[in-house]
């Protein structure tokens, strides 16, 4: 009778037991090999692991992986296809290895092949980011644990469940973190491969450390379920009062950058280290790094503090190369000039190669006196040293002074022109109007100062006079009649181009017997510039 009482009561113990195996669909305890020990020949295909002592001291128990090149790879199996409507869940034990300077390390993960393995969306799995659980799927990070896993010693317990949407993450038998309702699809490529160590197909995001015991269902695990998996795990450090690794820096000398953390040194910190993200390090706690050439740089600092508590703090730093650059146009004055620097710096040095230098400004005016070739160089610099320079050479040709015997030069007395090209309307600009005395004056335009194949046709009245003239040191000489019986003449100048330096200007001198004038005039693509004249009433002939 106690015989029959006691395996009856055995019996309700054992069926009371949970049950761990239904669903497992993929089994590695690493006893030496990476086989699949469910019978659904999902062996794993191992590259450069070794094989090391599990939590209980066990030879040959467990995989180890060194941080750049192991991983292992599970086969293409429909049965690790999940999607949206799938539930799934994933039970791993790990040790990571402390100081791992990449901030994010794959665990178990699928994804596909991409050659910048940053861009890969994975399609789920488990990963450490500095040191803390998360999943998700994507680029979505869904789950993210309290704990942090990082001890010399110990061993840590991670299950991920997933069931309609529901995401849930458990921490040596805790429940961490919980997200959901997500509808988005688990993503599905023909590319993804289920790797352990690696960022799925892609090579990235390497795993350093001790792994154990890896489990894949095809059911949410349930908590009871969870505990049993999770016997015996290392109490987690108490991380709470860890050193931040937050940082700030400067730049110096165009590329020498000073890094300095916000946090102050203490008894508690192990150890700092630094990437430069150019391939160099350091461990000094405040330290200046030279880059050999400008760009984007993510620097990582990690700061160990007792107790074997890890923090991580990524940014991007700049440094940015000065490019000096600049525009010229012409004022109206012949020789005049406005330099206009492309704002990329925090000062600007001009030198306009006739013994003026102008320093300090991005928009500077100068004025040259005499007919020459010009090499103008602008130096920019930037805020953080960079320097640039930049030359361009200008050709200078001043208008010759018209002497009034000049004047006497024939020139022909101007009509309309029979095939007058097709102008289009723009705006008058009138620039200047002149009271004549004598019946026609002479008009003399030149390209004012710079010679930059400014072309022009000219009207009277609107009608033309000359057409496709480009405009030169030497002066397109034409004879304006001014009558009486009309009250007022337009001389119009319309730029079929703008040169090489808009706008399209001239100097122009007028000769009305002895008095001489000389006015500046433009003309754009919007509008015209206009010379007006009218006959002086007191020199109107005898009726």
């Amino acid at each position: 009778m106690k015989k029959t009482l006691f395996l009856l009561l055995l019996s309700l113990e054992l069926t009371a037991q949970p049950d761990i195996g239904t669903g497992l669909i993929a089994r590695f305890s690493f006893d030496g090999d990476v086989r699949d020990g469910t019978g659904n020949q999902n062996h794993g295909r191992p590259s450069a692991i070794s094989f090391v002592n599990d939590r209980f001291g066990n030879r040959n128990s467990a995989v180890y992986f060194n941080g750049l090149k192991s991983f292992i790879e599970l086969p293409a199996s429909p049965l690790f296809n999940f999607s949206a409507k799938s539930s799934f869940s994933i039970s791993l034990w790990i040790s990571p290895d402390p100081g791992n300077d990449w901030p994010a390390q794959a665990l178990i993960v699928k994804a596909p092949y991409h050659t910048d393995f940053t861009l890969s969306q994975w399609n789920y799995g488990i990963y450490l980011l500095n040191y803390k659980a998360m999943s998700g799927f994507a680029y979505t990070h869904l789950l993210n644990s309290n704990s942090t896993l990082s001890s010399r010693d110990c061993w840590f317990h991670i299950v991920v469940i997933y069931q309609n949407g529901i995401w849930k993450m458990f921490i040596n038998g805790v429940e961490e973190s919980a997200a959901g309702k997500y509808r988005q699809s688990i993503g599905q490529d023909n590319t993804s491969r289920l790797v352990l160590g690696k960022k799925g197909a892609s090579a990235g995001d390497w795993y350093k450390g001790k792994m154990d015991e890896v489990r894949i269902y095809n059911r949410p695990l349930k908590p009871d379920e969870i505990k049993v998996l999770a016997e015996k795990p290392c109490p987690p450090n108490n991380c709470a009062s860890r050193i931040p690794a937050r940082f700030s820096f400067s730049i110096t000398e165009c590329m020498t950058v000073s890094y300095k953390p916000l946090a102050k040194k203490n008894k508690q910190v192990q150890q700092i280290r630094w990437d430069f993200g150019d391939g160099s390090s350091s461990t000094l706690w405040k330290p200046v790094h030279r880059y050999k050439r400008p760009g984007s740089y993510k620097v990582t600092a990690v700061i160990t503090s007792k107790p074997d508590c890890m923090d991580t703090f990524t940014r991007i730093i700049t440094c940015k190369p000065a490019k000096a650059d600049f525009t010229y146009t012409e004022m109206g004055q012949p020789g005049k000039l406005a330099f206009r620097a492309e704002r990329n710096g925090q000062s600007y040095d001009w030198d306009f190669g006739d013994g003026i230098k102008y320093p300090q400004e991005a928009i500077a005016v100068h004025q040259y006196k005499e007919s020459g070739s010009y090499t103008t160089s602008l130096v920019t610099t930037t805020a953080s040293g960079c320097r640039d320079t930049l030359q361009k050479t200008i050709q200078v040709l001043l208008p010759e002074k018209i002497l009034i015997e000049q004047a006497a030069e024939p020139a022909p007395e101007s009509t309309g022109n029979p095939s007058s090209p097709t102008l289009e309307y723009r705006r008058k600009d009138i620039i200047k109007k002149i009271e004549v005395v004598q019946d026609s004056v002479q008009v003399l335009l030149y390209d004012n100062g710079i010679i930059d194949g400014d072309s022009i046709t000219l009207l009277l009245d609107e009608q033309v006079l000359l057409t496709h003239r480009l405009l030169t040191s030497n002066p397109l000489r034409l004879m304006i009649p001014v009558s009486h019986d009309k009250e007022c003449h337009e001389l119009t100048m319309y730029a079929e181009n703008l040169g090489s330096i808009p706008p399209n200007t001239a100097y122009m001198v007028i000769l009305d017997g002895a008095v001489k004038y000389e006015i500046y005039i433009s003309s754009s693509k919007k509008s015209n510039g206009v010379v007006l004249f009218t006959r002086d009433p007191g020199n109107r002939p005898f009726d």
